[in-house]
């Protein structure tokens, strides 16, 4: 079998979500790598985030599966269930795209990678913080996730008018195109290059 390894640079972002999408094999696992600027909470006027806007990551997705109808795969587990409703998802700010990819409905011209999570594939998520454009040390990583917007995820309310009990309750994830740093499935691999830095001077 021969091995890709394609190199992108600057490349559009139509062009990039047409080469995944006639690589990419449906409904199989991927290794997604992501690189952006870490979402953090700015503080009060007497308690202020000292590194807000200095701290980018790279995140590792290991086992999300691409290529699936979230739809087809709620009507299934609605049936596993138990359940004889139909899943009705409610209106988003996304949209289809293709079989891999949902784009933003106000502009049509921001793609998401859709990521389905499967019990069978391990699914795995490890990320790695950076400070000024190094490495953060242990002090830095503790301070950081110290200011990471807390998560109240429930299950998805569709999905319970489904019928769909919390055993079977499927979990997507949608991943911006512009914060992919690469793609692999088998033997192919997408990349962009990125560089860690941050012109931003404050440092903990």
């Amino acid at each position: 079998m021969n091995t890709f390894n394609v190199q992108v640079v600057n490349a559009s972002e139509f062009a990039a979500v047409e080469l995944l999408s006639k690589s990419l094999k449906k409904g199989a696992a991927v290794r997604v790598v992501t690189f952006k600027e870490t979402k953090m909470n700015k503080g009060t006027k007497n308690n202020r985030n000292e590194l807000l806007g200095c701290v980018m990551e790279r995140t590792t997705i290991g086992g999300w599966q691409v290529g699936t109808s979230y739809e087809n795969s709620c009507n299934n587990a609605a049936e596993r269930s138990g359940s004889d409703s139909q899943f009705n998802g409610k209106e988003n700010w996304h949209t289809y795209f293709n079989d891999f990819f949902q784009v933003d409905k106000k502009t049509a011209s921001k793609f998401y990678l859709q990521l389905q999570k499967s019990k069978k594939t391990g699914c795995s998520k490890d990320t790695d913080y950076f400070v000024n454009g190094k490495p953060a040390t242990a002090e830095q990583e503790a301070y950081i996730k110290s200011w990471l917007p807390k998560s109240n995820k429930e299950q998805s309310s569709s999905q319970v008018e489904a019928g769909i009990d919390k055993e079977h309750e499927r979990d997507y994830i949608l991943i911006a195109l512009s914060n992919i740093e690469s793609v692999e499935q088998g033997d192919f691999t997408y990349r962009i290059e990125k560089q860690v830095e941050h012109t931003a001077e404050v440092e903990r």
